[in-house]
């Protein structure tokens, strides 16, 4: 699991702080990743957490069918929702638990003809919208996806490396800047060079690397699909 301390050792490592002073102070190298890196890995690897709303507690006042999302974390979006004991205004027979196995089945298929099925839309910062706007009996579940927690300690061990690699080329982009008014720093001793090549390429490799990102996330099976026949 990483931790702050971790994150900051390893992007000072990578960056050579151990020969040469880092123009921007611990603080500032958090308060880049805090703001910037963790914000931008979540949209592509989002925390995905799951929530109860309770209708009658939840329900956003004056309006219908619309819910406050209670959570401490941002909310990027909703990407599920699971509702029970939905059956919308059909008239259709409920078959119970104990029916004969054939003609549950039967039921079943006849609601799923007739029986719009659940949809959704986020409102920032916190709203979940629920289409049709009819029957919702009891509480129903939604998923969403949050920006990851500046503890770092829910960022999956299998992307440990693309996270810290973010990291580094958005401290490596901060420098820059900085270090691009002395390239080269003359002294009794000599010229003195600033590693400036590194720095000059930090654009081009976050570009590469959220391409990269953005190619994968089209094929992960929890992202939110439209098929059209």
């Amino acid at each position: 699991m990483l931790t702050p301390t971790e994150v900051l050792r390893e992007i000072e490592t990578r960056l050579g702080a151990s020969i040469q002073i880092l123009e921007l102070s611990e603080e500032d190298i958090m308060k880049i990743i805090q703001e910037s890196t963790i914000r931008t890995f979540s949209i592509y690897y989002p925390l995905r957490q799951t929530i109860i709303i309770h209708p009658k507690s939840d329900k956003v006042p004056e309006r219908t069918n619309v819910f406050y999302i209670n959570s401490s974390l941002e909310i990027l979006g909703v990407s599920k929702v699971l509702a029970e004991n939905y059956f919308g205004n059909t008239g259709l027979p409920m078959a119970t638990i104990d029916s004969d196995p054939v003609y549950r089945q039967f039921t079943t298929d006849l609601q799923s003809m007739f029986v719009q099925p659940i949809t959704f839309d986020f409102e920032s910062p916190n709203l979940v919208e629920i289409f049709p706007k009819r029957m919702l009996v009891g509480d129903f579940t939604v998923e969403y996806k949050a920006v990851h927690p500046t503890h770092f300690g829910t960022i999956p061990l299998s992307l440990r490396e693309e996270f810290l690699n973010l990291a580094t080329i958005d401290v490596r982009r901060a420098l820059y800047p900085i270090r691009h008014r002395f390239q080269n720093i003359n002294t009794a001793f000599g010229n003195i060079e600033l590693f400036m090549d590194k720095l000059e390429s930090a654009e081009e490799d976050r570009k590469d690397i959220l391409e990269r990102w953005r190619t994968n996330s089209v094929k992960n099976s929890k992202r939110r699909k439209i098929f059209v026949y």
